[in-house]
């Protein structure tokens, strides 16, 4: 659900897409844990809904949702 389409990024995770602010999808690796996202940094696992199964939650390597208000 919500994988790209080859399902994994060169670091073996899967890849799922959400849409944005702007209402357009993006993609972001998965992760079951913030040492998941390592290789991405900046980033935390944090929930998300799916592009294609909204109702369905995910977890992505993203930037963390207070990055930026300090």
């Amino acid at each position: 659900m919500g994988s790209n389409f080859s399902g994994e990024n060169l670091f073996g995770q899967s890849t799922y897409c959400i849409l944005n602010g702007a209402n357009v999808d993006s993609c972001f690796p998965g992760c079951s844990t913030n040492a998941d996202c390592q290789a991405f940094a900046g980033t935390d696992c944090e929930t998300a809904n799916s592009v294609d199964n909204p109702t369905v939650n995910i977890s992505i390597c993203t930037l963390p949702a207070d990055a930026g208000t300090n």
